[in-house]
């Protein structure tokens, strides 16, 4: 595209709201479907997840672990407390917890020093690798939509 779309314009901001809410309400369907319909524990367990990897992202290196065949190894993964995931969350401690506890007697996370992670054998799972594709039409889609629109995605 030869120029920037002005962000300010309201029909662009009006789209661009339109395509990001479907695709994040499309998202958190599937977490949710991941977790038997628990809308909370699901955003606990991707918490958990997101803070378990995040380092792995930053930006300033090689990518490594991309694809739904190269979850990083449990080694490499940083636990999180029940309390940071409490804080950051905005939740009641024992609300997480409880959640917690309960992802940890389903197997979808392990307590290891530090805290808890959600480890790889869990992301490789047939269940999560399926919900995974699924989740990757949903970003093609989203970046198709806002192509359409007038943003570049590359």
């Amino acid at each position: 595209m030869s120029s920037t779309p002005n962000p300010d314009a309201p029909d662009l901001v009006r789209a661009v709201n339109r395509i990001s809410s479907t695709y994040f309400m499309r998202s958190l369907r599937l977490m949710v479907e991941f977790h038997g319909g628990e809308l909370l524990r699901a955003l606990i367990h991707f918490a958990i997840f997101t803070a378990n990897i995040a380092h792995l992202d930053q930006g300033n290196g090689p990518v490594r672990y991309v694809g739904l065949n190269s979850p990083p190894p449990d080694e490499e993964r940083r636990p999180i407390s029940i309390l940071a995931i409490s804080d950051g969350m905005g939740l009641p401690f024992e609300t997480v917890r409880r959640h917690v506890n309960k992802l940890l007697a389903e197997g979808q996370c392990v307590r290891v020093k530090g805290g808890v992670i959600v480890p790889k054998a869990v992301v490789e799972s047939d269940r999560a690798k399926k919900l995974g594709r699924v989740n990757l039409t949903y970003v093609q889609k989203m970046t198709r939509d806002l192509r359409r629109i007038g943003f570049e995605t590359n």
